[in-house]
């Protein structure tokens, strides 16, 4: 996360909005929500995420108010740039906190933010104050990487025209079924069967020459579920897709099923 900070305009403005700031996030933490909504003006508006737009103090109140299961143990406010044009300044950065719910963890978030704020009667106020939560991405557990680790043998198996992925990865037991689309009639084949050993044997010889995968192709592979025992998956490589079943046998993760079809027409 960025922290540089660029102000611009009277130092006492400058301090006084962020003197504002620290107030916020001080009565955020003791739970003093008259005081966070005194310091928006009496027609402020609150931008907040998958809400309609809330304006003035009683609704602004009503949506501050906090229940007594909630207890707030940080909040914090950092201003990325503040930029103060007479009565009016605009000033955006981060937030982030931490709660705790009755009984339950404590949970830490962080956002992004955009305050106006207007000067009245001497004293800076939030007229508009925009925020949303960002979602940081979550990290693959040990079995969603080996899944896709799987996937990406089975691609790699017919790439490298290397069995040895195959083997590895595939499990003997295969049913592999799909259909096939014929550029000269215009139609899908019939279903398609392809036993394991098939499967090898194809493997060996489809890109042998090089001639139908290289460095540059494609090959995605879509998770759709993990359990502790089955998987499910979609593969995207340079002969269409593939809709993959996998289960976990001692411990490693086989693909036992496939359903493929050309590239979508």
């Amino acid at each position: 996360m960025s922290t540089a900070q660029s102000y611009a305009g009277p130092q006492e403005d400058i301090d006084a909005i962020l003197q504002q700031a620290t107030s916020f996030s001080e009565a955020f933490v003791d739970g003093d929500m008259a005081t966070i909504v005194a310091i928006y003006t009496k027609e402020g508006k609150i931008f907040p995420a998958d809400s309609e737009i809330m304006t003035g103090t009683a609704a602004l109140a009503n949506y501050w108010q906090r229940g007594p299961d909630v207890t707030a143990l940080h909040h914090k406010l950092t201003p990325l740039e503040i930029v103060v044009t007479g009565d009016r300044a605009t000033d955006y950065g981060y937030y982030e906190g931490k709660t705790r719910y009755k009984d339950g963890p404590v949970s830490s978030w962080r956002g992004k933010y955009v305050v106006v704020w207007k000067k009245v009667e001497g004293k800076w106020l939030m007229d508009i104050d925009i925020w949303n939560r960002i979602v940081e991405p979550a990290q693959p557990t040990a079995d969603e990487q080996a899944v896709r680790a799987a996937c990406m043998d089975y691609i790699e198996a017919f790439y490298q025209a290397d069995t040895t992925l195959a083997y590895r990865s595939i499990s003997p037991t295969l049913r592999k079924v799909g259909f096939y689309y014929n550029e000269e009639s215009g139609d899908y084949s019939h279903q398609l069967e392809m036993p394991f050993e098939a499967l090898i044997t194809l493997a060996k010889q489809w890109n042998i020459a090089g001639d139908q995968a290289n460095d540059q192709s494609i090959k995605q592979v879509t998770l759709y579920e993990v359990a502790d025992k089955t998987a499910v998956a979609k593969v995207t490589a340079a002969w269409g897709i593939d809709y993959i079943s996998l289960a976990k046998v001692k411990d490693q993760w086989m693909i036992v099923n496939v359903l493929w079809q050309s590239e979508p027409r």
